[in-house]
């Protein structure tokens, strides 16, 4: 059984829960990417779990000194059911939604500042080409 609870009194991150249905072999149930905006320069992929970030091939002088682009793009597959975001219980100033999560801890991981922008495609277990998610090419707060 998936504890609900680190340490009994601090509610489990949705990162967390997703990655050990992960490794526990829970089917997904889809997944969705979304852009990841830095001023850094990014130079590769990685996979970790069920968290793919994918290099965009931006680079920061294409944007002049300080330039932030969306660098990344993450993908995350689905192993649990995410929970709605008006959930204040967790640790954070606020409730986080899941590609929040995961940026706040893989810019911490590079030492790169990441903020994660919104749902920008998402994927049905059946629906293997995707759904491309309405957002504007600038971001307010973002560039």
């Amino acid at each position: 059984m998936m504890p609900t609870s680190i340490s009994g009194a601090i509610p489990t991150p949705a990162l967390f829960k997703n990655w050990q249905a992960c490794l526990q072999g829970v089917a997904g149930a889809g997944c969705y990417e979304c852009p990841l905006y830095s001023d850094s320069w990014i130079i590769h992929d990685a996979c970790l779990g069920p968290y793919r970030f994918i290099n965009t091939l931006s680079r920061a002088h294409d944007l002049g000194a300080g330039g932030v682009a969306p660098r990344l793009v993450l993908r995350v597959d689905l192993h649990i059911e995410l929970e709605p975001e008006s959930d204040t219980t967790m640790v954070h100033v606020g409730p986080l939604p899941l590609s929040e999560e995961v940026a706040a801890l893989a810019s911490l991981a590079m030492g790169a500042r990441l903020k994660a922008g919104p749902k920008s495609r998402q994927f049905l277990p059946d629906d293997v080409r995707g759904t491309q998610d309405v957002f504007p090419a600038r971001y307010a707060g973002y560039t």
